[in-house]
């Protein structure tokens, strides 16, 4: 988490104590809820410990009120209590009584109402598809586009509408959380290098043990044989690295150039300044055991993707066109390579004009493609899945 960026800060009422904001939304206030249920205590005191004279009223429900009311002193500004009739299960719930108590309103009706039978339906129905339109872009208004949002809109206009505007929740990958911890180790192997301080591969391992997360994984098992590769994946690229003593110029290096009212934004893995020019680097951590298809991988990129889009940006940025560019391939130490050319370029630059017009237009028709759809991580509801029996 970027903790820089302007974002809503989630917590609860007990870790919001000695806090402060403008705006405060406290959210799920029925009843069993705030309050919360009443429940047995694991090992009751016995009565002859308890110290002066027993307590007036529920201890349980005065604490919860004091936290209501902590949670109500926050906001210096705006103060905004929230409840719903439903939360999933077959009940209507009742508004909390601390927010009768704290507005003066009249108490909520006893008891819990059942679901109407229509009720309980509709809670089952497919859930309705997001609109796919918009109004279009102003032509004075800025689109910033990264390869990734690029990427998503000239495979399929809706995964972008989907990714990038609705912004539709997703469940932790292990694949791409497994590649942010791999990256987070080799950017501090190579500042270390860059800044001549001493750097070893338990220093490197410890790195990415920090950056993991056990988010998504199927099994311990799996986490546990994921990690450990990732362990030996990453002695052994400190071993080539060192053994190599070629260090690069940069790392991690982020880029911005404008086409029009288009902000492209992205960063570069590693930028070489070898005998042929600048090469631009990028890491994958996904496995690759042929050389040929490393390259192939390479000049794939290139012509269409992320790559091609990289030289494009040293070139707008730096006014230097990269001789060439690469993929190093964690895993295995193979490396994938293609040279640059003006055809590609010319053609990073066409990618940037047509999902920038297109997105600016706010053309987000789905275009359904078996091989596209089968990886979309929208797939599961999207109804123009091409990956359903019979579509």
């Amino acid at each position: 988490m970027d903790l820089e960026v302007d974002a809503v800060h989630a917590l609860t009422a007990h870790k919001a104590k000695g806090l402060e904001f403008p705006v405060v939304f406290m959210v799920s206030l029925v009843d069993q809820r705030f309050p919360a249920r009443e429940r047995g205590e694991a090992l009751p005191l016995p009565p002859e410990l308890h110290a002066g004279p027993a307590p007036r009223g529920d201890p349980r429900l005065e604490e919860e009120r004091r936290l209501f009311y902590v949670g109500m002193t926050r906001a210096k500004e705006q103060l905004y209590l929230t409840h719903a009739l439903d939360y999933g299960g077959t009940t209507r719930r009742k508004m909390s009584p601390f927010i009768a108590e704290a507005l003066a309103l009249p108490p909520a009706p006893a008891g819990r109402h059942k679901l109407d039978p229509r009720q309980a339906i509709e809670r089952f129905a497919p859930a309705a598809a997001i609109a796919a339109t918009r109004a279009p872009l102003r032509d004075d208004e800025v689109l910033r586009l990264s390869s990734s949002k690029i990427d998503d809109y000239l495979t399929c206009p809706l995964k972008y509408r989907y990714a990038h505007e609705v912004q539709v929740p997703l469940s932790r990958d292990p694949v791409f959380m497994y590649g942010n911890a791999a990256h987070a180790a080799i950017r501090h192997y190579y500042k270390a290098r860059l800044l001549g301080h001493p750097v070893d591969a338990d220093e490197v391992v410890k790195v990415f043990e920090q950056a993991w997360s056990s988010e998504g994984f199927l099994s311990r098992e799996h986490e546990e044989r994921r990690l450990e590769q990732g362990r030996q994946a990453l002695r052994r690229f400190v071993a080539r690295e060192d053994a190599a003593k070629q260090p690069p110029i940069q790392i991690e290096q982020a880029f911005k150039f404008k086409r029009g009212n288009n902000v492209v934004e992205g960063r570069w893995d590693r930028i070489d300044e070898r005998r042929e020019g600048v090469v631009i680097v990028d890491f994958k951590t996904s496995e690759m055991s042929d050389p040929g298809d490393a390259d192939e991988r390479a000049r794939t990129s290139l012509e269409g993707d992320q790559l091609g889009l990289y030289a494009l940006a040293y070139r707008e940025t730096r006014g230097v066109t990269p001789a060439a560019v690469e993929l190093q391939f964690v895993e295995s130490g193979l490396t994938g390579r293609a040279r640059v050319e003006e055809k590609h370029l010319v053609a990073a630059s066409a990618r940037v004009d047509e999902a920038a017009a297109g997105i600016r237009g706010a053309d987000f028709a789905a275009r359904p493609e078996y091989n596209a759809c089968r990886y979309c991580p929208f797939n599961t509801f999207c109804p123009f899945t091409a990956t359903r029996s019979g579509t």
